[in-house]
C-alpha cells in the first residue's frame, strides 16, 4: 500500500492499493458516511433528447461519493465503493447513486467521519514490507499448494499423484514429488515469494525435499510436520508454534494466535469476554487490552445499522490503552471467533 497522505487531523488519507491484501485492508477503513474520491467509468448520454440521436457512451470522471455500501472481492480482485454521488458533474446529477470499483493501482482518496487508531494501524501496517508466503501440504499421493494472504488464503494447484502400493512407492512417489517440485517452481517465478514452507505427515516432505534440492528454490523452503494435508493441513501449520519465527510476517498466523490466546483463557475462565453484551461492558471498565472482531461481524452491524454501538466499544477500548484487531472470517482462527459471536476480548484484568 503507498500511502500518499494520511491527515488524522483533517481525518483524511489518500492511497494507492497495490494488491488483494490492500483491498481487503480498505474494506476495512472505509465506513459508511465516508466520502470517497477516485477516477471511474459513467454512462453518459450524448444528444438532444431524440432518442434516434441519443448516444450512450462510457466516460471516465472523478467523482465524489458518500459511501452507503462496502463490499470486498476476493475472487474478482476489487473492492466495490457505493453511495450517492456528493457534486454532480457534467450531465451526472448530485444525489444519484454510482458504485466506483477500486482495483490495484488506483488512487484512492477518503475523507473519514471518524480515522480511528486501529484503521491508522492497519494502513501503515500495509505501507511496510511483508512476508510473501507459499504453502505446499502433501503426502505420497497428493499436493496442495496455498497463497497466503492477510485474510486468509486461496489455494494456487491440486495435484495428484498414482501411488497405490508400497512396492510401486519409490518410482512412483519419484514422479509424483518431481510435478510437485517444478509446480512450486512455476508458481515461484510468477510472484516471487519471500518464504515457502512444505509439510507432510510423517517423512513425505523429505522425498520432496530431493527435488527441490535441484532447483533455485530450495533456499527458500521450510520443511514441517503436520498431521494432515489439503486445508486441514494448512489450518494446523498456521497454529504451528514451531514455525512462528518463518511466519511471524503473516498477518493470519498472528491473528489464529491472537484468538488462539483468547480460547485459552476462556476454557481457563481467566481474562477473557466474548458476546457484544458481556465485551461491552469490559470496554466501559477500561479492562480489555485486546478486542477482536470478525470482518464478518462488522459488515453485519453496518448493513444492520448498528455500528454505531461496535464503533463506540473501539474507540474506548482505544482511549484506554487497548488494542483493536479485525479478525479475517476466511481462515480458522475468524471462523472460531465468529462461532463466540463475532466480538471478544482479552482482559488485563
Amino acid at each position: 500500500m503507498k500511502i500518499l497522505n494520511l491527515d488524522r487531523r483533517k481525518k483524511e488519507l489518500k492511497v494507492v492499493p497495490e494488491n488483494l491484501d490492500d483491498l481487503w485492508v480498505l474494506s476495512q477503513v472505509v465506513d459508511v458516511g465516508d466520502t470517497i474520491r477516485a477516477v471511474t467509468e459513467r454512462k453518459i448520454k450524448l444528444g438532444n433528447g431524440d432518442e434516434r440521436k441519443t448516444q450512450i457512451i462510457k466516460k471516465k470522471i472523478v467523482l465524489d461519493v458518500v459511501l452507503e455500501k462496502i463490499e470486498f472481492h476476493k475472487y474478482t480482485n476489487n473492492l466495490r465503493l457505493s453511495g450517492k454521488i456528493l457534486e454532480g458533474k457534467e450531465d451526472i446529477s448530485s444525489g444519484s447513486y454510482h458504485t466506483i470499483t477500486i482495483e490495484p493501482g488506483m488512487d484512492l482518496s477518503v475523507r473519514k467521519k471518524e480515522l480511528l487508531n486501529y484503521q491508522v494501524k492497519k494502513i501503515e501496517e500495509h505501507s511496510k514490507k511483508r512476508d510473501s508466503i507459499l504453502i505446499c501440504t502433501l503426502d505420497r499421493g497428493s499436493a496442495t499448494i496455498f497463497r497466503l494472504f492477510s485474510f486468509g488464503y486461496e489455494i494456487v494447484s491440486k495435484l495428484k499423484g498414482n501411488v497405490q502400493k508400497k512396492d510401486l512407492l519409490e518410482e512412483k512417489a519419484s514422479d509424483f514429488f518431481v510435478e510437485v517440485s517444478k509446480a512450486l517452481e512455476e508458481e515461484d517465478s510468477r510472484n516471487n515469494y519471500d518464504k515457502i514452507v512444505v509439510a507432510s505427515p510423517q517423512f513425505w516432505h523429505t522425498y520432496l525435499q530431493n527435488s527441490l534440492s535441484k532447483t533455485k528454490i530450495n533456499s527458500k523452503v521450510t520443511l514441517a510436520v503436520c498431521n494432515a494435508v489439503g486445508e486441514n493441513g494448512i489450518k494446523e501449520i498456521l497454529s504451528n508454534t514451531e514455525l512462528k519465527k518463518v511466519l511471524q510476517n503473516s498477518i493470519s498466523a498472528e491473528e489464529i494466535s491472537l484468538v488462539e490466546e483468547l480460547l485459552e483463557n476462556i476454557s481457563k475462565d481467566k481474562l477473557a469476554t466474548y458476546g457484544l453484551h458481556e465485551t461491552e461492558n469490559a470496554a466501559n471498565m477500561g479492562a480489555i487490552k485486546d478486542l477482536l472482531l470478525t470482518d464478518k461481524f462488522v459488515q453485519k452491524t453496518r448493513e444492520e445499522g448498528k455500528f454505531l454501538k461496535i464503533e463506540n466499544i473501539i474507540k474506548t477500548v482505544e482511549s484506554t490503552g487497548g488494542k483493536v484487531h479485525i479478525i479475517s472470517f476466511e481462515h480458522e482462527g475468524g471462523k472460531k471467533l465468529n462461532g463466540l459471536g463475532g466480538i471478544a476480548s482479552i482482559k488485563r484484568y
